[in-house]
């Protein structure tokens, strides 16, 4: 945390920061008493350059974290849909191909997604 320094140092050269709440010249061995910034910002300044750097980075992770989520709902889709498939397939006595073409088949006559058919198939027993 950057602090005001209550009195110049009489040789104005290095300083010293070990002392917990004082600053000391390391040539002429003047203590000041460091006081808090007077702002009203909360929490530490970081240079714009790491602003920016966090901004960024916060920014990829919520992205990072949409498309997770979006991979999911993918993932859950496509295993319903070959549930589906496959009950369809068994129910008519085709192939898994020719029963994907039924349920698509089904969702557009009835103007619905692939998903919603697949899980009315495999949940209630839709027969396409």
């Amino acid at each position: 945390m950057a602090a005001a320094i209550s009195a110049p140092c009489l040789s104005g050269l290095a300083r010293d920061r070990s002392a917990i709440g004082h600053q000391k010249c390391t040539i002429c061995g003047y203590r000041y008493q460091r006081q808090p910034r007077q702002d009203s910002s909360c929490g530490p300044i970081l240079p714009r350059k790491t602003r920016l750097a966090v901004a960024r980075d916060a920014s990829r992770l919520r992205q990072q974290q949409e498309f997770s989520v979006q991979l999911q709902d993918a993932l859950k889709s496509r295993v319903v849909i070959e549930q589906a498939k496959g009950i369809t397939a068994q129910q008519h006595a085709v192939t898994v191909d020719q029963a994907y073409q039924l349920m698509r088949a089904h969702a557009r006559n009835n103007n619905a997604s692939l998903r919603t058919v697949a899980e009315a198939i495999v949940e209630v027993g839709l027969q396409v």
